[in-house]
């Protein structure tokens, strides 16, 4: 297999948040690197003993980088996270992180002790390494004393996260490959991603149930940092996911090639997920999300319900990004039609509202699919073009209500089947 980067898999910004909140779960330190043991991501909770010390030193930093890539190469060896003495005397723990069978990176954690100092021994090395024996010693016996088991116990929640990000590497790694030799065919590149995004997905939604229950009540201990942090990466997973989707519609809609995706679906559940994953960006506004739903709702409804929490997401996002003050309200209702369900709903928010002109614009951008003489590459990346597809191919309807200085209302209309 040819040289490839961690970090060209899952982005850094991913590793260093996931680093960050397991640091502060266990209270230890944490590091992530790649297959020649130079670090990907900043340091987490590293000790004075390591971080100012023992790594500025030619010869400790050397032995440093050689000591985490030889722990995890032990636990790839032995198929269980290896949790080894240092070689500046500290214990140490690490995980690899595999790519179709081959060594890729780590995720290492450690630098405590479960015994005593020995300061002869920490001596020796500190004229080894050209340090000050007197502040070595002293910094040794700043590190955390913790039992053995706590650390068996860190080194296999460790392992458990490090095997969810080599799934996730696997999979992009097989969509970076066929998108590379597939790049002549567009149509053949579509089929291709339609049909490992679920696996993606899955992966993805693997380590968002994973640190959303981090989030909620902790592992065996209470640490608010620790929840905070795990919430965070289980929002980006959630966008990350919802990115995806959105990028598959665009190219079955540059194809011709838009279907539905028809399943038994529980619109509550939809809507709740939904306003989870946007609930961050409208907090950092000051903005809250209120939802209603009637309780003409069935509980369960045949539909897409992909298609359906996409609409609702784009308007949302939209209503956030132009509303300064107050909120988002949501409501669903269903009216009988029929056979069918008419699933009504609304969204509306108090910005600063649209001029008339402007508003026939997006209805007409909006009931074209995009493909009106108005194109404007602000609405495709609002993902106006991707509602237009979505509500046609349901057989809904779309109206907008709007009013300079008071907001707008996305009123929408589609007709689903009571699944009960």
């Amino acid at each position: 297999m040819k040289q490839i980067l961690l970090s060209d898999l899952v982005p850094k910004e991913i590793l260093q948040e996931l680093q960050n909140a397991y640091a502060r779960y266990t209270g230890m330190a944490s590091l992530i690197s790649d297959a020649n043991g130079t670090p990907v991501t900043k340091a987490s909770n590293f000790t004075h003993f390591c971080m100012d010390l023992t790594r500025k030193s030619t010869l400790g930093g050397k032995n440093c980088q050689e000591c985490g890539r030889r722990g995890a190469l032990q636990a790839l060896q032995t198929g269980k996270p290896a949790v080894y003495p240092c070689h500046a005397g500290l214990m140490d723990y690490a995980t690899p992180i595999i790519l179709n069978g081959n060594f890729i990176g780590s995720f290492t954690g450690g630098q405590i002790r479960t015994e005593a100092v020995d300061e002869e021994a920490f001596r020796r090395k500190a004229e080894e390494y050209d340090i000050d024996p007197d502040e070595y010693v002293a910094a040794a016996k700043a590190t955390n004393l913790l039992p053995r088991e706590e650390v068996e116990r860190s080194a296999q929640f460790l392992y458990e996260i490090a095997s969810v990000l080599s799934k996730i590497a696997y999979q992009r790694f097989q969509l970076l490959e066929e998108k590379q030799e597939l790049e002549h065919s567009a149509k053949v590149r579509m089929e291709f991603l339609k049909k490992y995004s679920t696996n993606l997905n899955g992966d993805l939604q693997q380590l968002t149930d994973f640190l959303t229950l981090i989030s909620k009540v902790g592992v065996e201990r209470d640490d608010v940092q620790a929840k905070n942090f795990s919430g965070r990466m289980a929002d980006n997973m959630l966008r990350h996911a919802s990115e995806l989707d959105d990028t598959i519609d665009y190219m079955e809609i540059e194809n011709d090639d838009f279907v539905l995706r028809e399943t038994t679906y529980d619109v509550r559940w939809v809507v709740n997920r939904k306003i989870s994953e946007l609930e961050p960006l409208a907090e950092e506004k000051g903005l809250t999300i209120e939802c209603e739903v009637d309780d003409s709702v069935p509980r369960l409804l045949v539909g897409d319900p992909t298609r359906i929490a996409g609409v609702i997401g784009k308007c949302i996002e939209n209503s956030i990004i132009h509303t300064d003050e107050n909120g988002v309200r949501l409501r669903l209702w269903t009216e009988k039609e029929g056979y069918a369900a008419m699933l009504g709903i609304r969204i509306e928010d108090e910005g600063g509202g649209i001029e008339p002109e402007p508003l026939k614009v997006i209805e007409d951008y909006i009931n074209s699919r995009g493909k009106s003489d108005s194109w404007n590459e602000a609405f495709e990346l609002a993902g106006f073009a991707t509602i237009g597809y979505a509500i046609r191919a349901m057989s809904g309807s779309i109206k907008i209500e709007s009013e300079p200085g008071k907001g707008t209302t996305f009123i929408f209309r589609i007709p689903q089947l009571a699944g009960e």
